[in-house]
């Protein structure tokens, strides 16, 4: 019984010394993929669509905060806004493109 204890006591140990080294484990997968200039490595560890979209949610959101205040007499704030968003939108897309779509456009 104090035998099994122990395994498993050890079992969880590993297990969570495993999760909490997950992160440094990835952020390193990264960094060889980058250096290597490995896009299959990359791709692997960066979930590109999941983070494009983040990028323009905060950037949308950042640019209306400062836009609402500015722009509330103008009649064509919410014309310039639209804009704005689209205009967001399309820097994202061109700056956070997976490796594999810079090659095959010729970037």
């Amino acid at each position: 019984m104090r035998k099994s204890f122990w395994i498993i006591a050890l079992l969880l140990i590993v297990g969570m010394g495993y999760v909490a080294a997950g992160p440094l484990i990835t952020i390193s997968q990264i960094k060889s993929g980058i250096e290597e200039q490995d896009s299959e490595k990359l791709s692997d560890n960066i979930d590109f669509p999941v983070l494009r979209q983040n990028m323009k949610d905060q950037f949308n959101a950042l640019m209306m905060k400062g836009a609402v205040a500015n722009l509330e007499d103008n009649p064509f704030g919410v014309l310039a806004i639209g804009f704005a968003s689209q205009l967001v939108d399309g820097m994202v897309d061109s700056f956070v493109t997976p490796p594999w779509s810079c090659k095959l456009n010729g970037r």
